[in-house]
């Protein structure tokens, strides 16, 4: 998913987490680690968060242990269902 699109990685902080900082990889190597499970340690965060933009789409992993893809295209689902073959997961839709 990662290596065929730009990708930011993103926090939510303040006052009921309204500013959103969005921080672009300079290094390949820190991106592949930083998308691992448990690896938003990479940052100093508890979990990742990225957004591919010119998918239009933000993936992050969640507290227990699942991923969350939130997207406002519908094309993306089925480049979505293709990541997750690709790597083992499962895809539910709503």
């Amino acid at each position: 998913m990662i290596t065929g699109t730009d990708v930011l990685s993103f926090v939510q902080r303040g006052r009921q987490f309204r500013h959103i900082l969005f921080r672009r990889f300079v290094s390949k190597g820190v991106l592949s680690e930083y998308c691992r499970p448990g690896s938003g340690k990479v940052f100093g965060h508890r979990h990742f968060h990225v957004v591919l933009p010119e998918h239009g789409c933000a993936f992050y992993e969640s507290w227990d242990d699942t991923y969350h893809f939130f997207f406002n295209r519908p094309d993306i689902e089925d480049a979505a269902r293709v990541w997750a073959d690709q790597s083992g997961v499962y895809l539910l839709s709503r």
